[in-house]
């Protein structure tokens, strides 16, 4: 799925409530600038496009690798 179909079907539902969203890549999985990527800049893209379809009292619980750090 796309996020601009994942939007869309968001507004279709009328919003969203919560978000648990978890990323995680490794040393072993990944060179730093990957891990960044996607552990860092891809969880706040996803946010950065959702947060105005949140609803009033939405929640978001973003998980990262440990082993990133």
């Amino acid at each position: 799925m796309k996020s601009g179909d994942l939007v869309l079907f968001l507004v279709f539902l009328g919003g969203l409530d919560g978000l648990v969203h978890a990323a995680g890549l490794s040393p072993t999985m990944a060179d730093a600038e990957r891990i960044f990527r996607v552990n860092l800049q891809a969880s706040a893209a996803l946010v950065d496009a959702l947060v105005p379809l949140a609803r009033e009292g939405a929640a978001a619980v973003l998980i990262a690798s440990q082993s990133a750090y």
